[in-house]
């Protein structure tokens, strides 16, 4: 789970990210799909997921944007004090 390790790292070394509701929300959906995706790909089974698995990735990937968890960190920190 690396988007997760990393944001869990940023919090542990920086304290909580000041984060807007909407990039919390954000932040938390990229864990929770990519801790779902982690799932099905480990479960033995992984035709019985397919087309979950692939909606589930998609939406990660529109979360990420397919940035490093580096970027998509500094963007939703970056996003959170325009507002």
């Amino acid at each position: 789970m690396i988007y997760a390790e990393y944001f869990g790292l940023q919090v542990k070394n920086f304290g909580v990210p000041k984060l807007n509701v909407e990039q919390f929300q954000r932040m938390m959906n990229i864990i929770h799909i990519e801790g779902i995706i982690l799932g099905m790909s480990e479960s033995g089974e992984p035709d019985r997921y397919y087309t979950k698995r692939y909606r589930q990735t998609k939406s990660f990937n529109e979360l990420t944007k397919r940035l490093s968890p580096e970027k998509v960190y500094a963007e939703m920190v970056r996003l959170s004090e325009k507002k």
